[in-house]
Formats: C-alpha cells, sequence, structure tokens
C-alpha cells in the first residue's frame, strides 16, 4: 500500500531504489527497489498476510537492535522489536531465526556470522527492525546472498530510530573496517538506481510504525537535529549540481518546515506531533540523494558527498562519541559557507531550484538560540588527548586513510577540510 505522506513525489519514486552488500570482489551490479507502506501496524500487518505464502516456506531472520535496559529514551525501540517478533511468530505462525547487533556499525565479522547463521537455519527472508546498524547489516545480507546464490532474498525493513530512517533510504550499507578503524560502504561499487523491481534488483519494503509508541523518542531539540541533518544533505546535494528527481520538492517542503518550526504559534505539543510524519518522510527522502562517489566501470556516480566523506572518516576516529546524525547536523554551517561562497558555479539549471536553495542558506544562517530553532549541534571532540591539536590538521590524515580504502570521486581535500574548519568555528 504505498503511501503519499502529504507530499506528491512519494507516488512518483514510491520504489526508491538502494543497493547494499559486501562487494569488493563482485563484478556484477545487484540493485534494490523499494516499496513504502503506509505508516502504522495495520499496514505491515496487512502486508504480512498477504505474504504468507512465501514467508512460510522457510524461516525468517529476523534481525534487532539490541537496546540496553538502562536506555530508557530507547525503551519504544526495545518495544518495536518485541512487538516485530510477536506479530512474526505469535500472530501469523512465522519461524524466526533471531540475531541482534549493538554496534553502531556492522562489520565484516558481523555479516559474515549473519550469512553462516542464515544458511546454517535454512532461513531465506530477513526482515530487519530497529536501528540504522541493523538496518545496514539486513540491506548487506540480502544482496550479497543475491549475488553468490543468485537467489531472491524477500527483504522487510522496520526503522524505529532516525539513524534507521536514514539508513533505509540509502542507497548502501556503512560498515566499520576495524584495520582502518574508518566506514566503508557496502557495495564498493556505484549501482544503478531503478524505478521498479525487474529481474536483476532486490525488492525490499519499508515500514514505520506508529510514531508515538514504537519510534525513538522525539523532543524539540532532537526534532530540530533531524531538521538540520536533512539541510545539510540537501545542501550537500545542491553543492554538487545533484540531478536527484525529489530534489526541488524535498528543498520546498524543508523550507516549509522550518518556517513552521519557527513561527510564533508553535506548540511543542501539538504540532511537533503533526509534524513528525513530514519530518520523518524528509529524512527517507534525503539520504537518497547522498552520493558515494563510486564507479562499475561503466558508470560512475557524482562526486561523494561532504557529509558521508567526513563523517567516514572522523566519526570513527575524532568523533567517536557524536551521533552520526548530530555529526551532519553540526556541518551545516561550512555548508552553508561552502555553498554561498561557490556563487554562480554551483547554480542549478532550474533557476526555481536556485531560489530554494538560497531561501534554505537564509533560514539556516538566520538561527539563533532565540525563540524557534536553536543553533546546530557544536562539532567538538571530548577526547582530552586531542587537547591542544590542531583537529583541522588531524582530520586531514584520516580522510586521506578514508580515501585509500574507499578510492572515491571526492571534492578537493581543502574543500572538506574548510567546511570541517567553518563548522568548528562555530
Amino acid at each position: 500500500v504505498p503511501y503519499n505522506y502529504s507530499y506528491p513525489f512519494l507516488i512518483l519514486h514510491q520504489n526508491t531504489n538502494c543497493t547494499s552488500t559486501w562487494m569488493l570482489f563482485k563484478m556484477a551490479a545487484t540493485n534494490v527497489s523499494r516499496n513504502i507502506l503506509t505508516p502504522g501496524l495495520a499496514s505491515l500487518r496487512s502486508y504480512l498476510q498477504s505474504e504468507l505464502n512465501v514467508l512460510r516456506k522457510a524461516p525468517i531472520l529476523l534481525i534487532s537492535s539490541e537496546v540496553g535496559a538502562s536506555s530508557s529514551k530507547l525503551k519504544p525501540v526495545a518495544d518495536s522489536c518485541q512487538w516485530v517478533k510477536f506479530t512474526l511468530g505469535q500472530q501469523f505462525g512465522m519461524r524466526t531465526v533471531p540475531t541482534t547487533i549493538s554496534s553502531a556499525f556492522p562489520t565484516k565479522d558481523s555479516l559474515e556470522q549473519t550469512l553462516e547463521l542464515m544458511q546454517r537455519t535454512g532461513a531465506s527472508s530477513i526482515v530487519s527492525v530497529g536501528s540504522g546498524s541493523a538496518i545496514d547489516l539486513a540491506k548487506a545480507v540480502a544482496t550479497t546472498v543475491q549475488v553468490d546464490q543468485e537467489r531472491k532474498t524477500p527483504l522487510i525493513l522496520v526503522p524505529t530510530t532516525y539513524s534507521g530512517l536514514v539508513a533505509a533510504g540509502s542507497s548502501h550499507s556503512l560498515f566499520l573496517d576495524g584495520n582502518e578503524d574508518t566506514l566503508v560502504p557496502l557495495p564498493h561499487r556505484h549501482q544503478q538506481i531503478i524505478a521498479t523491481a525487474d529481474g536483476s534488483s532486490t525488492y525490499a519494503t519499508v515500514s514505520t510504525l506508529d510514531p508515538q509508541k514504537y519510534m525513538e523518542n522525539l523532543d524539540e531539540d532532537k526534532f530540530d537535529v533531524l531538521l538540520y541533518a536533512i539541510s545539510a544533505i540537501l545542501l550537500d546535494a545542491g553543492s554538487r549540481k545533484s540531478t536527484y528527481p525529489s530534489l526541488p520538492t524535498l528543498l520546498q517542503a524543508t523550507i516549509d518546515l522550518i518556517s513552521l518550526r519557527n513561527s510564533p504559534g508553535w506548540d511543542q505539543n501539538e504540532q511537533l506531533l503533526a509534524a513528525i510524519p513530514s519530518l520523518t518522510n524528509l529524512l527517507y527522502q534525503s539520504a537518497g540523494s547522498v552520493s558515494y562517489g563510486l564507479s562499475d566501470g561503466f558508470e560512475e556516480e557524482d562526486n561523494r558527498s561532504i557529509t558521508i566523506a567526513l563523517a567516514s572518516s572522523l566519526i570513527p576516529t575524532l568523533f567517536p562519541e557524536i551521533h552520526p546524525i548530530s555529526f551532519i547536523a553540526s556541518l551545516v554551517p561550512g555548508l552553508c559557507h561552502y555553498y554561498s561562497i561557490q556563487g554562480e558555479t554551483v547554480t542549478n539549471d532550474n533557476e526555481k531550484v536556485n531560489d530554494k536553495f538560497r531561501t534554505l542558506v537564509q533560514q539556516l544562517q538566520e538561527q539563533s538560540s532565540g525563540r524557534g530553532m536553536g543553533p546546530p549541534p557544536s562539532l567538538e571532540t571530548r577526547d582530552e588527548s586531542l587537547q591542544g591539536f590542531s583537529i583541522p590538521d588531524m582530520a586531514v590524515s584520516h580522510i586521506q586513510s578514508n580515501q585509500a580504502v574507499w578510492k572515491p570521486l571526492d571534492v578537493p581535500d581543502d574543500v572538506l577540510v574548510q567546511v570541517l574548519q567553518h563548522s568548528l568555528k562555530q
């Protein structure tokens, strides 16, 4: 049941294509088309009912986030994992093979262990619920099985954190390379984005549950961080002249939501709750505009997104205590500065789109700690051993180490450092 989340571009792009696999050594490209269900429990139940014959043929690999008992703020995430497990096993009588992931990012070892578990138990479909790491792991497992065994693997993604929404909407998984202490994309190649499922694609279904009961808690501060993260991703796309089809509509929707957040009549109890569906939709859709700067030997992507280049290089090393979404949000000052100084060199062929970018930059640069949106999160390391050292100088070596593993098409290093430096100043 495709759903329009109150924005028409979802009707046009309800099958957002994504790819995810451990394919450093693979040559054949594999695509993923995605179908978004109407938010809520009933939609997922209806979908499961319609797929009973397929899902009951063999066990289901159930990948869930492992949430600590002391994490009261994440209780809805733990509840969502239990609800999905109960619904699959008790309500629909499906055989599940449960496994959990607690780390911020999956690793090669966790992928190999999950693949072994799937093979040992005979599971033929995958359901993932919870965080971004759980979603990324499931994406990688599904595509690896298809590439290695040439076997279709039904994939259901149920993100119940905001990082999970980003993972569900993005084209690649991010894995931690423990040897190099950096993040790498899976697959390690550009993938063709397709509009509908075909014989070469892995079909995935995305479902969001009741945000009040089964989604990571959201207050005004976190709402603002997510809005900044969305803005950073869109500004990033604009700086490389992205042709992402939904970009104009995403820009306008973001501008409208920032205006609503800054309006004198903003009420946390009513308008914040009412705005959550629009916010989650924007987060999911904007993730699809992220570029990984990869080639498949025939076709090359845009330059890698600045947000991804800096996050992949610096989160595991200089900023391990900062949530990935907060890190991206904290780059807004640097991205606004970079977009502004580029002037006409980054303009889109569509003048209306250029106007929207200028409006967004102006909105973001006017934010303060007064009424409305607060400032973007600060970018600072809490590692005392780094005190007194130049973060930008240290960042260069980490960026270059990441580039050596990733081998992306990147903007010049001085641009990455410039964005980082300006964000640190703010």
